[in-house]
């Protein structure tokens, strides 16, 4: 049996993190398509189940980034700056 972990958003947060407001149909249905099903949904808060195969899902900040790319909002590939430790 594989764990499910549940994660809980602040609809404004992940609002502002993706950069526009997001429909009740994008909750319900779209945000579905990316294989993290729809727990619960309150006035203020969503809940979705996460795959462990998914641990950048588990932040708002994760999440906001796949649903971007995914309703097509972003498709820029995020760049991070390496130095040596």
């Amino acid at each position: 049996m594989i764990a499910i972990a549940v994660v809980e958003f602040l609809k404004k947060d992940l609002e502002h993190l993706i950069g526009r407001n997001i429909t009740e149909d994008d909750y319900r249905n779209k945000i579905t398509m990316l294989g993290c099903p729809l727990e619960k949904m309150g006035k203020q808060k969503v809940h979705y189940e996460i795959s462990p195969n998914r641990p950048d899902m588990y932040s708002a900040e994760g999440f906001a980034r796949a649903i971007r790319n995914f309703l097509g909002i972003s498709k820029q590939i995020p760049s991070y700056k390496l130095k040596p430790s």
